[in-house]
């Protein structure tokens, strides 16, 4: 099991990025945090209180957010099936029948060398849509040279998003524990 330090350690860096938009996520800090079976149930909060027009300051939470035990991965739970209780399901059934325990980077790789640059930039649009074509391309391309992708592009193509079929969000991992 992956340990609380390393669970805070794992969420800040994520938090160290800014988000979509220009969102400052460095903003925010670990609130809460809530060992699970399955890993580390973790919320945040904003240190700067919002002003918001008739209601004064509010600090905003964020979260929940899950990072798994035994590979590091940090998911994004949305609120109402934390509510609820059905995010444990859904992430059960998600890690029995994912095909993630092969990185997309490594899936990347392969379809490069076996199909070639189309399929490899098709094959990673699909799995990370944040990305731009011209990131896509520049990581392709990277691959192409032998290279890493830079650290900025590892990390959007590791956000990827379930939303369709379950709501939660993967959004890296999985990471070193």
């Amino acid at each position: 099991m992956i340990s609380k330090e390393r669970a805070i350690e794992l969420i800040q860096q994520v938090m160290s990025v800014d988000g979509k938009g220009g969102f400052q996520r460095s903003s925010q800090v670990v609130d809460e945090i809530e060992q699970h079976e399955l890993g580390w149930v973790i919320f945040t909060k904003v240190v700067d209180p919002y002003e918001v027009e008739g209601e004064g300051q509010v600090v905003l939470g964020g979260g929940p957010y899950f990072v798994d035990g035994e590979d590091g991965s940090i998911h994004m739970i949305p609120i109402v099936m934390f509510v609820t209780g059905d995010w444990e399901e859904v992430y059960v059934n998600r890690r029995m029948d994912s095909h993630s325990n092969v990185p997309l980077k490594e899936r990347v790789e392969r379809l490069l060398v076996s199909s070639g640059k189309v399929a490899a930039l098709r094959l990673l649009r699909q799995q990370s849509p944040d990305m731009t074509l011209k990131q896509s391309m520049d990581y392709v391309a990277a691959l192409e040279r032998g290279e890493e992708p830079s650290p900025d592009l590892m990390r959007l193509a590791n956000i990827i998003t379930d939303a369709a079929h379950d709501g939660m969000i993967r959004i890296t991992g999985p990471n070193p524990l």
